[in-house]
C-alpha cells in the first residue's frame, strides 16, 4: 500500500478534484519521462 502525508487532506471529487487528479498524473508523466531520459544519456 502507498501512502502519502497530507494525502487524506486533498480534494479528490468535484471540479476541484478533477483538477488536482490532472495534476497529480501530469506530475508522474513529467517525473517518469525525466527519469527516463537520465537512462537513455547514461
Amino acid at each position: 500500500m502507498f501512502d502519502r502525508l497530507g494525502a487524506h487532506q486533498k480534494m479528490w471529487v468535484g471540479y476541484r478534484g478533477t483538477m488536482n487528479l490532472v495534476f497529480e498524473v501530469a506530475n508522474l508523466f513529467q517525473a517518469n519521462a525525466k527519469e527516463a531520459q537520465k537512462l537513455a544519456h547514461n
